[in-house]
């Protein structure tokens, strides 16, 4: 959860008009469930809040999101393909 709250940061930070967060059930709840009725939203909100300005949390989720990218199984994915790590 920490994790990925770290990347809802980096990308407010990369992209400011992002407005909202939310899960894929809401999206195709035909054929998603994730992350589940047990998520714990209001944790993961306060995570993300609570070093929205931070600046050492922009860095560190730049470096997180630059390591998920050089990923093996991520690195040269062109838009639209699946990746499972």
């Amino acid at each position: 959860m920490e994790v990925t709250a770290l990347l809802v940061r980096y990308c407010r930070a990369k992209y400011p008009n992002l407005k909202y967060v939310f899960s894929h059930a809401l999206v195709d709840p035909a054929r998603r469930s994730d992350p589940g009725a047990q998520f714990d939203w209001e944790r993961f909100i306060d995570l993300i809040a609570s070093s929205e300005n931070d600046p050492r949390s922009d860095r560190q989720a730049l470096a997180l999101a630059e390591r998920v990218a050089r990923h093996p199984k991520i690195e040269g994915l062109q838009p639209g393909e699946d990746c499972c790590m």
